[in-house]
């Protein structure tokens, strides 16, 4: 989806990323399905809606890549001097895919819907200005963040 943010019948499939939950952490902090929810990395907050399922383990939570855009006419633009709105709303059809694991379907939402995982992961102490790098392949090491997850 982080190459495709700019195609709105992809984004109608999934229009953001929730945050998967397994239902005893969920249980445990007051969140149900389809609850708003903020994330804390200890970087940044980043707000989301919870997607409570049993097919993540307990103490882990998960989120698809690639949402939460700033760029690409997301949000606005200056180049050059020149400022550039967001691209104008669009959608094709009179579906909403607002609340996870439902079958209504919806117009797609902003290319800046949802949060991106990036935004709010731990900078890495050696290089200071990125998430953080695996030390083998040097990609974004998402998968050693530690978060903090809270009902809204």
């Amino acid at each position: 989806m982080h190459r495709t943010q700019n195609s709105p019948w992809l984004r109608e499939t999934r229009p953001e990323n929730p945050v998967w939950i397994n239902p005893q952490d969920a249980e445990e902090r007051g969140i149900e399905n389809g609850d708003e929810i903020r994330i804390d990395a200890g970087r940044e907050t980043a707000d989301a809606v919870a997607m409570v399922t049993s097919g993540i383990r307990p103490g882990v939570v998960g989120a698809m890549w690639g949402w939460g855009r700033t760029g690409d006419g997301a949000t606005p633009e200056t180049i050059d001097g020149e400022t550039r709105s967001a691209v104008e709303a669009d959608g094709h059809s009179d579906y909403q895919f607002d609340e996870p694991m439902t079958e209504e379907a919806g117009y797609a939402k902003g290319r800046d819907a949802g949060f991106a995982i990036n935004h709010i992961q731990p900078l890495d102490e050696e290089l200071g200005d990125t998430g953080l790098s695996d030390l083998v392949g040097g990609s974004n090491a998402q998968y050693d963040a530690f978060v903090d997850v809270e009902r809204r």
